[in-house]
């Protein structure tokens, strides 16, 4: 959780995006080099590599692709500590999730109505190309919504409806990807959900495990083309 307090009190104290992106690369630089030196007194630890690699895996999955999220509430409109967080910050949150969760849920009752042909049966047997496709249109359509909506902008930020429709189609992508990832960390660990916590919808984890690949990617989009 540093990277990611590390990410949001940067945004709001430095006008400075190439600053901060130096600063998060100090932090991250740090928790690998902790990681390695972490593993010089464990005399008693017979797999050091799997140990390190695990615990890499974890500081880069879940911290470092969440900071992104806070890249997008900040990254467009300076601000600081004391004040609400920016318009063009929020709406870039939000078309993300509403993005994002619109292809969970068209790929979940696509895949349940039309699904034949499985995406990845070794990763995750319940998803199909059917349900890929269904994920992709209900993302245009929300996309397109938004865009409407929205006048064409957020916040700051000006795009175009091709634009929309080009990040409903990558989102999703990116989402589907975030959520094979998952799927694969947990056919490793011989569990089905990533905890119990959520009612029909397992852990946490099950929930945001599209986001994490998501966020990133619209981040580098708003900066790359628009």
């Amino acid at each position: 959780m540093v990277l990611v307090l590390t990410a949001s009190m940067l945004h709001t104290a430095e006008g400075s995006q190439t600053r901060v992106t130096e600063w998060a690369c100090i932090v991250m630089v740090m928790c690998v080099m902790a990681v390695f030196i972490r593993q010089f007194p464990a005399m008693h630890n017979t797999r050091p590599l799997e140990t390190m690699g695990c615990t890499l895996l974890g500081i880069v999955y879940v911290p470092f692709l969440l900071s992104f999220i806070s890249f997008l509430l900040f990254s467009f409109e300076s601000t600081n500590l004391y004040e609400p967080l920016p318009s063009t910050g929020k709406l870039c949150f939000v078309y993300l999730v509403v993005v994002t969760k619109s292809a969970d849920i068209g790929a979940y009752f696509a895949g349940k109505k039309f699904g034949r042909r499985k995406l990845l049966l070794r990763i995750s047997p319940g998803k199909t190309w059917e349900g890929l496709c269904g994920g992709v249109a209900m993302a245009l359509v929300a996309s397109f919504v938004f865009w409407t909506i929205s006048g064409g902008s957020l916040g700051h930020i000006s795009f175009s409806a091709g634009h929309s429709l080009a990040l409903g189609a990558i989102l999703t992508i990116s989402g589907v990807v975030g959520d094979l990832f998952e799927s694969l960390i947990k056919r490793s660990a011989n569990a089905k959900d990533s905890s119990n916590a959520i009612p029909g919808m397992g852990g946490l984890l099950d929930v945001l495990d599209s986001l994490f690949f998501a966020a990133p990617v619209l981040y580098f989009y708003l900066l790359l083309f628009l």
